[in-house]
């Protein structure tokens, strides 16, 4: 499973598509986007998780900038050694970002808010 962006427009026609697909032994992991938000420069942010990069083999929370065509840019995983995954996306009032999701590696116990 990997990452794929498709943008229409408003009457919901195809305008573009872009995978974010990564190769990894046997094509095994998984990568799932669970949010999306545009920025004011016309780019994008994605959130999820990741197991093909972080501690591989386990869901790390995983976010991603395209640029205004889908092009992916950059991206970083958050997390421990146990599952997290990311949710949802905000936008701060200094130009960074909030990030809001799950995480098993940290907290009191299975499934708690990162």
């Amino acid at each position: 499973m990997d990452t794929y962006l498709v943008k229409t427009d408003s009457a919901g026609n195809f305008l573009w598509s872009e995978l974010h697909w990564v190769q990894t032994p046997n094509n095994i992991y998984a990568d799932e986007g669970r949010a999306l938000k545009e920025l004011p420069s016309g780019g994008f942010i994605v959130l999820g998780y990741s197991v093909s990069f972080g501690n591989a083999g386990v869901k790390d929370f995983f976010a991603m900038r395209a640029d205004a065509n889908g092009i992916w840019q950059a991206g970083a995983t958050y997390g421990g050694l146990q599952p997290d995954e990311g949710f949802s996306i905000a936008f701060t009032n200094n130009g960074g970002y909030l990030f809001a999701g799950t995480t098993v590696s940290y907290g009191a116990g299975f499934n708690d808010i990162l």
